[in-house]
């Protein structure tokens, strides 16, 4: 991004030169000479000159342009990213804290002297805030519902159709290790995810984020 700042910045810089130094000094020669009655030699090679350091500035006037833009795009890109990203994250469970800093943070002067008064509430006193913050968690995980999840690979599928659930944990692990290195290739691949199901996570994971970004934006 650097790069190109520095790049549009020369670009300008020497456009701006050119445009406001060696275009306007060659037209007034070019007038001045076009002033004699008799076209000279002099006059024709100024023109020519002159046409010359309009194609330039075009040329540079373009080459400005498109990295500006190019800039633009970049810029509105990262935005974009930055927003779903945000509207894709886990949803995080308020706590009363928090409701009770939303209601009064504003009316006790600032976030610092809202969370002290906080500690400073009985059990009582919290309690309607626990309420609110249970009742808002459970109307938000409505809405914001968990990703999907995709298929689990073979080995964990096949694991979980060969585990020993009464060996010890470790014991268990290194059964179905072995297990599984003595499987053949045909053997493993019939533990993996089926194209449908894949297809049908693809599916489900698009409608997830197609909605979740709608969600993010309706609340901003």
């Amino acid at each position: 991004m650097f790069q190109i700042a520095r790049f549009n910045t020369a670009k300008y810089a020497a456009f701006q030169i050119r445009a406001l130094s060696a275009g306007p000094m060659l037209a007034a020669k070019a007038v001045a000479a076009k002033s004699k009655k008799v076209v000279s030699p002099e006059a024709k090679a100024l023109e020519k000159e002159l046409k010359k350091e309009k194609l330039t500035l075009a040329k540079l006037a373009a080459k400005v342009k498109k990295v500006e833009e190019s800039e633009k795009e970049k810029k509105t890109q990262a935005s974009i990213e930055r927003r779903e990203k945000k509207a894709l994250k886990p949803y995080k469970k308020l706590s009363p804290l928090n409701v009770f800093i939303k209601e009064n943070y504003k009316s006790l002067g600032s976030l610092k002297d809202a969370s002290h008064k906080w500690t400073e509430l009985t059990e009582s006193e919290k309690e309607p805030f626990v309420q609110k913050a249970e009742k808002l968690n459970a109307e938000n995980l409505k809405l914001y519902t968990p990703k999907p999840v995709s298929p689990a690979p073979a080995y964990a599928r096949f694991t979980k159709a060969n585990w020993v659930s009464n060996e010890d944990f470790s014991v268990a692990s290194k059964a179905a290790a072995e297990k599984w290195r003595q499987l053949t290739k045909e053997e493993k691949d019939a533990y993996s995810p089926k194209p449908e199901e894949w297809e049908a996570y693809r599916k489900a994971f698009a409608s997830w984020r197609e909605e979740r970004i709608k969600l993010y934006a309706s609340k901003l």
